[in-house]
């Protein structure tokens, strides 16, 4: 029992040497530790506070004013804020300019407002007091502290600037009235543009428009002539076979002629003489007339031409 008693004693002084010689990580925090002099970070959950540096690991800001003077010695004011954070790779940088203790990042805040004062005053002296743009000074600003940050143990997170302008208030009016007036210009001059690019499209368009016309009533006049040269095609072999056509009646009708010719008795089974031979039995009192030219008749053979001469005297017995 004496045993026991005495285990759940030392177990309970453990625990409180634990609890007041540790202390749990949390994730806003940034543990240090020093090892053969060189400074590095604690990765595992509980940390030794006697050994160790607990710095903040958030997001800080400087926000300063800067006074300076831009070309020509005209006064200036630049105020601007600058955020940045612990850089854990670089973090024994930051020990070398903050040192080891817990006021390390604002010993850095007022180590990187004085290095910001002096990049200010480097930026805007060769600058007209016109071109102190707070776009263009951020920019630059930004550039200039990223190259030196890891010098300092931190990143740089972002650079704002409130304003800069003239510290004489009538040059920095004027100076704004200037910027007023270039914006007009700038916006009629993006109006102009505007109207130009529209003129410009529509004209374009029409011009697509005509073209698409042009083509269209080329295609049509092509289509065109085409039916009208497929029509002559069509003509043409309408007549050259109405010309074959005839050209065959004639060679059939010649024939007929040379072998009535040849064959009078066949005379007498021509249709046309069968028809008018019907004809003149049907009528009473009727007269078959043939008429002949004294030529044509002459050519005839001679069978044929006493046939005629029969047909033409011969009338009709009453009934």
């Amino acid at each position: 029992m004496l045993i026991g008693s005495l285990l759940g004693g030392i177990v309970i002084v453990a625990i409180v040497v634990l609890y007041v010689l540790y202390e749990r990580k949390r994730p806003d925090q940034l543990i240090l530790i020093e090892k053969k002099g060189k400074v590095t970070g604690w990765t595992h959950a509980f940390y030794p506070k006697y050994r160790c540096l607990s710095l903040p690991n958030t997001t800080r800001s400087v926000t300063t004013e800067v006074k300076t003077q831009a070309r020509g010695k005209i006064d200036a004011v630049i105020k601007l804020t600058v955020t940045f954070y612990p850089d854990a790779e670089h973090i024994e940088n930051l020990i070398h300019i903050g040192g080891w203790s817990p006021d390390a990042l604002t010993r850095i805040e007022k180590e990187l407002a004085g290095t910001i004062q002096g990049i200010a005053g480097e930026i805007i002296e060769p600058l007209d007091i016109a071109e102190m743009t707070r776009e263009y000074i951020a920019k630059i600003m930004k550039t200039r502290l990223n190259s030196i940050a890891a010098n300092m143990g931190i990143i740089i997170t972002g650079v704002t600037i409130m304003s800069a302008e003239a510290s004489d208030p009538k040059i920095a009016e004027a100076i704004k009235k200037t910027e007023v007036a270039h914006l007009q210009e700038e916006a009629e001059k993006t109006v102009q543009t505007s109207r130009i690019a529209q003129a410009e499209m529509k004209a374009r368009a029409d011009q697509a428009i005509l073209n698409a016309e042009h083509d269209t009533a080329m295609k049509k006049l092509a289509l065109r002539q085409v039916e009208e040269a497929e029509s002559a095609i069509l003509a043409k072999a309408a007549l050259e076979q109405h010309v074959e056509r005839r050209h065959l009646e004639l060679k059939i009708e010649k024939a007929e002629v040379e072998l009535l010719a040849q064959n009078p008795s066949l005379l007498l089974l021509s249709p046309q003489l069968t028809r008018l031979t019907e004809a003149s039995q049907q009528l009473k009192n009727a007269e078959t007339v043939v008429t002949l030219s004294n030529d044509f008749f002459s050519k005839l053979p001679q069978p044929l031409q006493q046939i005629l001469s029969m047909l033409k005297t011969e009338k009709p017995v009453n009934e």
